[in-house]
């Protein structure tokens, strides 16, 4: 394997796995999932290059949505990559936005990850600045003023700098202000991002997937053209893209 040329898009594979575990919903794939994004940075580095967020952070939804405290769990082990943990949250955050009856279970599962970094913030192995604003931002995103004090408290104990993300001055006049939920819908499902992998020249798709702002937005799955099979052919429909 050494001496072999590695083509990029021979790596794919288990990309492919994990969307497709999502869009069959087979949650009972999660745990491999999980296991999948504790492995070394090397390792994610050659399978999911240093994106892992566009890539999974839909299938993490469909499969985790109803399993949150797998998804905590994940997140306050020691030794996970910041990068995946912060992918937890952010599914975390979808189901708050996607789901706003579970809201209250979502706001308690934020308050027992923050509780127990505060109180662990000792130690590196666990604890870091960017999963923090991470929280941070997702926090601004869904209004959740009922955070406001563990918030503080991270600022009060300095660990986020403000050069990561602004003072806390800041972090409370979005918290209390937040932008506009009327942006781009979260069309950027498992078919996009499928799309993304096999054609990097596909901008409305990258548009869509990066362009609305802090995750403020809604899921219409009933919008799609296409099913997420069609996309592993090797001919994808190019009139997807146009608006």
């Amino acid at each position: 394997m050494k001496n072999e040329k590695i083509f990029e898009e021979h790596t794919y594979f288990p990309l492919h796995a994990i969307l497709l575990f999502g869009a069959l919903r087979a949650e009972e794939k999660l745990p491999d999932v999980l296991n999948f994004m504790r492995q070394s940075e090397a390792f994610q580095e050659f399978w999911c290059g240093d994106l892992p967020y566009q890539y999974l952070i839909w299938p993490v939804y469909h499969l985790a949505q109803q399993q949150l405290d797998a998804l905590k769990a994940y997140v306050l082990e020691e030794d996970n990559l910041w990068s995946f943990r912060s992918l937890a949250v952010h599914v975390v955050s979808q189901v708050m936005i996607l789901q706003p009856h579970r809201r209250e279970e979502c706001l308690t599962w934020f308050q027992e990850v923050l509780s127990y970094l505060i109180q662990n913030q000792d130690n590196p192995r666990l604890m870091d600045s960017h999963l923090l604003v991470d929280i941070i931002d997702q926090a601004q995103a869904n209004q959740a003023s009922e955070l406001e004090p563990l918030l503080k408290e991270i600022y009060t104990r300095n660990l986020v700098p403000i050069h990561l993300h602004g003072s806390w001055e800041e972090v409370q006049e979005i918290l209390h202000n937040p932008i506009s939920r009327n942006v781009l819908q979260a069309d950027a499902d498992i078919k996009i991002v499928y799309v993304n992998l096999k054609d990097g020249k596909a901008p409305v798709a990258y548009e869509k997937l990066f362009g609305y702002e802090a995750f403020q937005a809604r899921l219409e799955e009933t919008r799609y053209k296409y099913s997420v099979f069609d996309f592993l052919s090797p001919d994808v429909p190019q009139d997807w893209f146009e608006e």
